[in-house]
């Protein structure tokens, strides 16, 4: 209850009618129960009971206490249930957030088949960047975070969670089917800025490959993936995207995939969640629930 013991010993004491009686519907001692009202009276300056032999009654004080204390109980009742209600909607609240291209095209489908189990289960979702991820996870704001390279963290865990190839994509009208990796600074490239892993990605293998970024031919720089689609198809450009997110652009002939000789790009999804011994029940189900189906993703 969230009145003080002593309120629930007076609320008893006065429904039942006296000490003894009180005592047993709280299984505490009759010495016990008056050891309650006498500080309960203390602390309101008021006696509270009149006392006839074995026979107790209400003092005029007392009475108006118990009428606002019956009201106070009701609204305690009623806050205790609403808690209780926001407690369960707690528990099965998974927060996510991540910073991958390809999250939009995978998290969906995961969260679709895990809620078949639950339909009390609730998400949430949102973009972050690295450190803002990071952050949120230790100070428990995230549940689980999907990121496009791996975090060393003393208080994360770090686990792969879906492998995808990146690949060059242009439109089918004017790209050619291949190209050598060194001849990229001639073609007019869309390069997505969202996703800081896939930018690190092919920074790292383009300049190994003897193409360093300041000599690409950047034409533009854009976030939204989306949007970066739409300048492709209208033959703005070609650009690097993981392949999950084209391929339904790819089986509709509205774009085409180009091959870069001499240049193999692949990485991981990675699944970020805090070390804790005591993990919420519904986040560990997740957990186990993406190892069982990796396979699928």
């Amino acid at each position: 209850m969230i009145l003080d013991k002593k309120i629930n010993v007076f609320m008893a004491v006065v429904e039942s009618g006296n000490f003894s009686s009180a005592g047993r519907s709280l299984s505490l001692s009759q010495s016990v129960v008056s050891f309650h009202i006498e500080s309960l009276e203390k602390d309101l300056g008021i006696i509270l009971f009149k006392r006839k032999g074995r026979t107790i009654s209400l003092t005029s004080e007392a009475e108006f206490f118990y009428e606002k204390v019956k009201e106070l109980s009701k609204d305690a009742l009623n806050l205790e249930g609403m808690l209780s209600s926001y407690s369960g909607q707690i528990s099965n609240k998974i927060n996510l957030a991540g910073n991958a291209a390809t999250c939009a095209f995978v998290i969906p489908p995961i969260l679709t088949e895990f809620k078949k189990n639950d339909n009390k289960i609730q998400f949430s979702y949102e973009y972050m960047e690295h450190d803002d991820i990071v952050e949120s996870l230790v100070a428990e704001e995230l549940d689980l975070a999907f990121v496009g390279h791996p975090v060393r963290h003393r208080k994360i865990i770090t686990k792969e969670c879906y492998h995808d190839r990146i690949i060059l994509v242009g439109n089918p009208d004017s790209a050619p089917d291949k190209i050598s990796v060194k001849d990229l600074p001639n073609y007019p490239l869309l390069w997505l800025k969202q996703d800081k892993g896939l930018e690190f990605l092919l920074t790292k293998h383009l300049g190994d490959a003897g193409v360093p970024s300041r000599n690409l031919n950047i034409f533009l720089e854009i976030e939204n993936i989306t949007i970066l689609q739409n300048f492709v198809r209208a033959k703005a450009g070609l650009a690097f995207l993981p392949a999950i997110t084209v391929d339904l652009d790819l089986k509709s002939n509205l774009l085409k995939e180009i091959q870069v000789e001499e240049l193999t790009l692949e990485r991981e999804t990675y699944m970020l969640y805090r070390k804790e011994k005591n993990q919420k029940e519904i986040i560990t189900k997740f957990i186990d629930f993406i190892d069982d189906v990796r396979k699928n993703f």
